[in-house]
């Protein structure tokens, strides 16, 4: 479980391209969970709306894999922020559908502060996902 800890900290700073390699692992795995709870729900589930264990199942894995890496995924939005010197708390325009596009495009492209910051010392371009 130690290995996960820096995906799921809101400490510290990530660089861009940090952020650009969690974003683009997140947003695959969202896709995936979000396939699978529409899988579970619409194939396989009877006319009458009767499902198969199978497919809650895989509803159910889908959805957990969804709000895991969306998690993931606000931790990183939070951390991008720290490296530009903003508020943490702008990581909920990731909620707000259409606009939390456009805030992780420019969380993919914003330079961050130079030097350090009130949240810490920056890290460097070639930063470990997992440390």
């Amino acid at each position: 479980m130690e290995t996960f800890k820096p995906f799921f900290t809101v400490n510290g700073r990530t660089s861009v391209h940090g952020f650009r390699r969690v974003l683009l692992v997140c947003v695959l795995a969202i896709a995936v969970g979000w396939r699978m709870v529409d899988s579970g729900i619409e194939v396989e589930c009877g006319g009458f709306g009767l499902c198969s264990e199978r497919a809650t199942g895989l509803a159910y894995l889908g959805g957990l894999i969804g709000v895991v890496f969306w998690t993931a995924l606000i931790c990183a939005s939070v951390r991008r922020l720290h490296d530009a010197d903003k508020s943490g708390w702008f990581a909920l325009l990731n909620a707000i559908p259409v606009v939390n596009l456009g805030f992780w495009l420019w969380l993919a492209f914003e330079d961050g502060s130079l030097g350090e910051n009130r949240y810490g010392s920056p890290s460097g371009p070639d930063e470990p996902v997992l440390k």
